[in-house]
């Protein structure tokens, strides 16, 4: 008899252990009471309702009794046929409903990315075929811009022949600007010469009369005194008489 108290002891401390602070559920939408004793006759400390979240933490000794502490951080007992380890069918399905919506909207989204990759795909369908034919079009007028191309560079080598010609032409060009512009220079030299040697033949000959002026001047001035002499010898005769 020892015995089997002995073993029945184990048995409710190692459940006791093995669940302590297990999180489970009130079952189906049920409220029930907290006590603060392992007992129905025991203070009511409040009520626990179906989707709480509770902390198991003990049976009482033949198990019809649980210690749980609640969310609000209440500890008490309630009878341990109203708990379960899952949580509640109308809870789960609840769950299962709100997943139902996440996944139809995903889904929704999903079949709504679809049209559009769908569209996009038409799209690109279309101008794939666009630029087939474009390249079809390219391809015919590969010829053409070939010998447009060759051409071109002929058409670049009479260009930079043209090019060496006018440079030539424009050093020529200017040779005969500064050859012209020289031989004005000689032409201005020569007639500043020739015009400084008139100049200076000039003012000999204006010196030369200058000079037979003042000679003329001088004869004259000295036939003044002359004359200026009889007319006074003249006077002085006159009143002598």
């Amino acid at each position: 008899m020892n015995i089997n108290k002995i073993l029945i002891f184990v048995c409710i401390f190692y459940s006791a252990f093995a669940y302590a602070n297990e999180t489970m559920y009130i079952i189906n939408d049920m409220k029930v009471v907290l006590r603060g004793k392992a007992k129905r006759s025991s203070k009511q400390l409040g009520l626990v309702t179906a989707g709480d979240k509770i902390s198991f933490l003990s049976y009482d000794n033949d198990n019809k009794w649980s210690k749980i502490r609640t969310s609000e951080g209440k500890i008490g007992w309630v009878m341990t046929r109203f708990l379960q380890k899952e949580k509640s069918i109308n809870e789960r399905l609840e769950s299962l409903e709100e997943q139902h919506l996440v996944i139809t909207k995903k889904n929704n989204k999903l079949e709504t990315d679809n049209k559009k990759l769908v569209s996009e795909l038409n799209k690109c369908i279309d101008e794939n075929i666009v630029i087939k034919k474009l390249k079809d079009k390219l391809t015919v007028e590969s010829s053409d811009y070939t010998e447009c191309q060759g051409n071109n560079l002929k058409c670049i080598a009479e260009l930079k022949e043209l090019k060496d010609k006018h440079k030539n032409y424009k050093n020529q060009r200017l040779f005969i600007i500064l050859l012209n512009i020289l031989i004005f220079c000689i032409g201005l030299f020569l007639t500043y010469i020739k015009y400084k040697k008139y100049k200076s033949i000039k003012e000999e000959e204006l010196k030369t009369k200058e000079e037979g002026l003042n000679n003329k001047e001088e004869e004259l001035k000295t036939k003044e005194k002359e004359w200026k002499n009889k007319v006074r010898k003249l006077e002085e005769q006159t009143k002598k008489f």
